[in-house]
């Protein structure tokens, strides 16, 4: 056997459950088909509180969020939130997701970038997984094959597990300069600047 454990995605998912199964003395391959972590971007860059404090990557925070000011169509706005309580954590994406997978790293995981998961045969005491890279293809023997890779999942798909039922597409724009308002996030709706919310 090649692994225990293969996690096809070596973002926060990944690499956070990838160090999870190392610490537990379980032989991990992480394949990741970039060639840098946390580029290109996959998601915004927004942490809560409770995974914040399971990875312990406070040093990655940007600034913090309270609460949010929704914006309607017709122009009014109104504003959720508390001060006094921290809704989430906006983080360097970059900076937190190859934070996390060097703890994966360090906990023992074999990471291998620019590699791509092509096919995956299940046997009867394990899963033939067919990677390619700049060497070529390979394929490998693991007990279990996680899919971490993300709203368009290989794994997902060729698992057959369906589509989630529901996706948000949004856009995020990090900009300073702005005092006094640190601390909440703006969304609008609408359909003439989100369509379909």
């Amino acid at each position: 056997m090649d692994s225990d454990v293969l996690i096809v995605g070596a973002g926060p998912v990944g690499g956070y459950l990838g160090k999870c199964l190392a610490e537990q003395g379980i032989h991990v391959i992480q394949i990741e088909e970039h060639l840098e972590i946390g580029r290109p971007f996959q998601c915004a860059g927004l942490v809560t509180p409770s995974a914040m404090d399971k990875v312990g990557l406070h040093d990655t925070t940007l600034t913090d969020v309270w609460g949010a000011r929704m914006h309607a169509p017709n122009g009014s706005s109104i504003e959720i939130g508390n001060p006094s309580q921290i809704r989430e954590h906006v983080v360097c994406r970059k900076r937190f997701d190859e934070a996390v997978v060097h703890q994966a790293i360090n906990a023992g995981v074999e990471l291998k970038l620019g590699t791509q998961i092509t096919d995956a045969v299940l046997n009867d005491d394990h899963i033939a997984v067919t990677i390619r890279d700049e060497a070529g293809e390979q394929t490998l023997r693991t007990r279990l094959l996680c899919g971490a890779d993300g709203a368009h999942s290989w794994v997902r798909s060729h698992a057959r597990l369906g589509r989630p039922p529901e996706t948000m597409i949004g856009f995020q724009v990090e900009a300073i300069g702005y005092p006094g308002l640190d601390g909440i996030l703006d969304m609008y709706t609408g359909f003439n600047i989100a369509p379909g919310l």
